[in-house]
């Protein structure tokens, strides 16, 4: 249902048109974009400006603004905004890829739970808050007896379905309650927060 709700959106209204069209438009009174039917702006208003946030020839969003009195935007508002939704667009490519790549650097690539790098960080903070707030926690550290006769006797492959199937399994036991991660080897950590 959302998705259909975001599709109609994409196709109705001045956002809707810049973002069908990848064209950006300028609006000087509510006689010229009323053939829109555009709800979002219910009649209150005269002028609009919609410019669509382009990168990699790829719409990512639309900026809109609307203005009560006529005639409010010109050219050259247009041309700003296209130059500000450019930058708009580029950083927030950059935010979406910092994300990614940060996430990358703190998961485990085979059991998707967090890795030591990430784990160490947030015993560090928890130990600081423990120091100052008196916040206490638990670790529990935790490792799969006879793994290596795993490995030998059924293959690596087997042995790292072992390891994804305990990953998911503490997860799941462990939800919102605290931080699984995977210590190295078959060797797993998690963290309790306000747990003695």
């Amino acid at each position: 249902m959302i998705e259909h709700d975001i599709k109609l959106l994409r196709t109705e209204g001045v956002s809707g048109k810049v973002w069908a069209t990848g064209k950006s438009v300028l609006y000087s009174s509510k006689k010229q974009w009323r053939e829109t039917s555009d709800s979002h702006f219910n009649g209150h208003g005269e002028s609009i400006i919609s410019v669509p946030m382009i990168r990699n020839q790829r719409i990512i969003g639309v900026i809109t603004f609307m203005n009560q009195k006529k005639k409010t935007f010109q050219k050259h508002h247009l041309m700003i905004m296209e130059i500000l939704a450019n930058y708009l667009a580029v950083a927030i490519d950059n935010a979406r890829n910092y994300e990614t790549t940060k996430l990358k650097s703190e998961q485990c690539p085979l059991t998707g739970l967090y890795n030591y790098r990430y784990f160490e960080n947030l015993l560090s903070q928890m130990y600081d808050e423990f120091n100052y707030f008196k916040r206490e926690f638990s670790v529990i550290l935790m490792d799969i007896d006879h793994f290596k006769k795993v490995n030998d006797t059924y293959g690596h492959q087997s042995g790292n379905e072992v390891l994804i199937q305990l990953a998911r399994r503490l997860e799941h036991y462990i939800g919102e309650n605290g931080t699984v991660a995977r210590y190295g080897g078959e060797e797993f950590v998690i963290l309790l927060p306000h747990m003695n």
